[in-house]
C-alpha cells in the first residue's frame, strides 16, 4: 500500500518493505540494489539474497519501485551471485556493463521508451582545438 508522507513524498506500506531488497536512491529518479558477495552463510534465512527467496523479493522490489515512480532499477551483481541473474531476466533486467567482477543490469520502469543510454566503450577528451589561416586543425588530446 502506498501513502503520502507529511512532505508529500510517497511511502510504501511496511508490509511491502519486509519483502523488498535493500535499495539506494540513484540519479534521475532511479533505484539501485547492490548485491553483496556470497558469504556462504550456513543459515540461508540470514541471507537476503539467498537463491530460494530471491525471486519473490525481486518481484516485490520491482513492484514497489514502479509504485514509487522510479524511472529505472539498477542491479550490481558480483560474480559469486551470478545464479541470481536468471531470475532478473524474468523481470526485464538486461545487461548494461561489467565493472571488474560485478555485472550491472537495469530495467526501465516507465511506460515509455527507455532513456537509458548504451554504455560507453571509448572516451576521447580534447583539451584544445586550434584552426589556422589555412583551415588546418590541431587537436590536443588529454591522456
Amino acid at each position: 500500500a502506498i501513502s503520502f508522507g507529511m512532505d508529500g513524498t510517497k511511502e510504501i506500506g511496511a508490509e511491502n518493505w519486509i519483502d523488498m531488497l535493500p535499495l539506494e536512491n540513484g540519479s534521475h529518479r532511479s533505484a539501485k540494489v547492490r548485491v553483496p558477495k556470497a558469504s556462504y552463510e550456513p543459515d540461508a534465512s540470514k541471507d537476503s539474497f539467498d537463491k530460494a527467496g530471491f525471486r519473490n523479493r525481486l518481484e516485490a522490489t520491482v513492484t514497489a519501485c514502479r509504485e514509487m515512480g522510479k524511472s529505472s532499477l539498477w542491479m550490481q551483481v558480483p560474480m559469486s551471485r551470478a545464479s541470481l541473474i536468471e531470475d532478473m531476466n524474468e523481470f526485464g533486467l538486461r545487461f548494461h556493463h561489467v565493472n571488474g567482477d560485478d555485472v550491472i543490469l537495469n530495467v526501465w520502469l516507465k511506460d515509455s521508451e527507455s532513456k537509458i543510454p548504451e554504455f560507453a566503450t571509448h572516451n576521447v577528451g580534447v583539451g584544445a582545438v586550434v584552426v589556422n589561416s589555412r583551415n588546418e586543425i590541431l587537436c590536443v588530446r588529454e591522456l
